[in-house]
Formats: structure tokens, sequence, C-alpha cells
């Protein structure tokens, strides 16, 4: 075992615990800045109104999902907690500094997140109502195909990538 499955293991109620005050923290966050914002706290100028809804309704129920995910993810080998993190880095960058990568961060991680096993039946609807709004937003609000498919794409080649490296389930072994 490597070092960090034994600090996981070692430390899996703790991790579980943390992830779960994220899912309530972060979302608390992005509507803490999205009422100083409408308050006029923070200046968006003409945007602010944008922000406001950017942050409710599209980044407040993203940071809800990626903890919930991240705590069903810990006991998956480790060449697929990289993978999951270098997908979660990637929709991050692509939030964080806009335009720099050529896929919907939102699409890329929702897909991903949704067709990797395992995943709890509830996070899988959660993923699911969250790509639905995401697409929503992006192809009838926003009009923007040109980050919504090669999301998508991303998220299908990586969830496939993700099968891959995590193998097959090992039969179980007759009883002697």
């Amino acid at each position: 075992m490597n070092p960090v499955d034994r600090f996981v293991l070692a430390h899996r109620a703790r991790i579980d615990r943390l992830l779960l005050a994220a899912a309530v923290a972060l979302p608390l966050l992005a509507l803490a800045v999205a009422g100083c914002i409408a308050m006029r706290l923070i200046d968006f100028g003409a945007r602010s109104g944008a922000a406001v809804t950017f942050l409710v309704i599209y980044v407040a129920p993203l940071v809800l999902a990626v903890p919930l995910w991240f705590r069903g993810r810990l006991e998956v080998p480790w060449r697929v907690r990289v993978l999951d993190l270098t997908v979660t880095a990637l929709a991050f960058v692509r939030f964080a500094v806009r335009n720099v990568l050529p896929f919907s961060g939102h699409m890329l991680f929702l897909t991903y997140s949704a067709l990797s096993p395992p995943v709890g039946r509830r996070y899988r609807l959660l993923a699911i109502a969250l790509l639905v709004e995401t697409t929503v937003l992006k192809l009838w609000i926003w009009r923007d195909s040109r980050s919504w498919l090669p999301g998508l794409i991303a998220g299908l080649a990586a969830a496939a990538i993700g099968r891959v490296i995590a193998g097959r389930p090992k039969p179980p072994s007759p009883a002697s």
C-alpha cells in the first residue's frame, strides 16, 4: 500500500468530515460573495447582476457537488485518483482563467464525475441535474456551444480512460 493510501485509510473519517464541511462552506461562500455584490459591497459595475446570477446558479451548485463526489472517491485506486485530480484541476483552471482552455470545466467535471464508478445513485442524480442545468445555461441562455461540446467530449474521454485504468474488478475466487 502506498503512503497516500495509508494516509487516507488512517484518516478516512476526518477527511470525510472535512469534505462534508467543504460541501456546505463552499456554496455558502459563493452565496456570500453574491450577496456582497448585490449589496454593492463588491463593485462589478454594470455586470453586477450577471455576476450574482452566475455565482448563485452556476458556481454554488458545482462547489457543492465537488466535495460530495470526492467523498466517494477516497478508496479508488491511486491511478484513478490522479485522473480525478487532473480532471478537477483542469475544470478549476478553466473556471479561474476563462478562455484559456477550449472546453467547459463544468461539462468536463460533471460528465466525468457522473460516469466514474463507483458513484452513488444520489450523487449521479445530482451530477445529471447539474449537467442539464449547465446545458440549458450554456446552449440556450448564453449561446456557448463552443465550450459545451468540447467539455462534454473531454468528460466522456476522461471517464473512458478512468474505466480502463481502474481495471476490471477481480472475480471472486472459488471456495476451496
